[in-house]
């Protein structure tokens, strides 16, 4: 989910560290890789543009696990140097989140990284993820960041294999504590998720074809394409669209998504 995010990922001290997986690690990559080495490699013209405002820029290598670049405007937000952040322990990267934030942050990303894994992988590139949550800065105070993140470049067999990200202080019109996660569709693909971490929600109970019909109309599938994906009848597929309407009482299919992703239904 950026650096922060992805260095707690490989974090010994965090949550449920073997489940996460590394999941951009952990893909089956072509070994005919994409290569981005002229833009990759020190850009001080990139940096120039990148480095203003109160946010940092980084392009992450997900099959090597390293970062190729990080805008030097990221001492104005979290107070350290490119070479400094880089040099951070696994550990102390990870002790930099907010004690409250460490485990919504871990599932969060497991989520996004499900949801875009889900994605036919010629329409992964679509999709743009955020997630906010606070930060402590080398002077130890804390801030909140928002994090927007895209896929640059895949492999033939459609796995991630750069990233660029954005991080943003946002402590200035963000004073919550709660973590956000969002995922948008963009162009035509018209998704948008946004999950809170809210330990209020009542549980609801789908079941597996009501789960996977589900995870399809998220996916702007229609009836008539599920039915036949899933080798179904459409009539079959409206009933199990009846009982998700009736289980959850929501009604309108943005709503109905919003909710379901919202509840960890899908």
């Amino acid at each position: 989910m950026g650096f922060i995010a992805n260095k707690l990922l490989e974090s010994g001290n965090a949550p449920d560290n073997r489940e996460t997986g590394l999941f951009w690690h952990n893909q089956p990559f072509d070994p005919n890789l994409p290569e981005y080495i002229s833009f990759l490699y020190p850009n001080y013209a990139l940096d120039s543009v990148l480095g203003i405002g109160p946010y940092f820029t980084y392009i992450y290598d997900c099959y090597r696990g390293s970062y190729h670049f990080i805008s030097k405007n990221i001492d104005k937000v979290l107070g350290y140097s490119e070479k400094q952040l880089m040099q951070l322990g696994r550990g102390e990267v990870y002790d930099a989140i907010h004690p409250e934030d460490r485990k919504p942050v871990i599932s969060l990303a497991k989520k996004s990284w499900n949801y875009i894994r889900s994605v036919k992988p010629g329409l992964r590139k679509k999709y743009k993820v955020s997630l906010d949550f606070r930060v402590r800065k080398h002077n130890r105070e804390y801030v909140r960041i928002l994090l927007q993140k895209g896929i640059l470049n895949q492999d033939k067999m459609g796995n991630v294999v750069h990233m660029v990200g954005i991080c943003t202080d946002i402590s200035h019109w963000h004073k919550g504590n709660e973590v956000t996660l969002t995922i948008a569709g963009t162009e035509d693909e018209q998704t948008f998720l946004s999950y809170r971490v809210d330990k209020t929600d009542e549980h609801v109970t789908l079941s597996d074809r009501e789960r996977q019909i589900l995870g399809l109309i998220a996916r702007g599938y229609s009836s008539k394409s599920i039915a036949r994906d899933l080798s179904i009848s459409p009539h079959t597929v409206n009933s199990h669209r009846r009982n998700i309407v009736d289980k959850l009482g929501v009604h309108k299919t943005i709503n109905l998504v919003n909710y379901a992703f919202n509840k960890g239904l899908i």
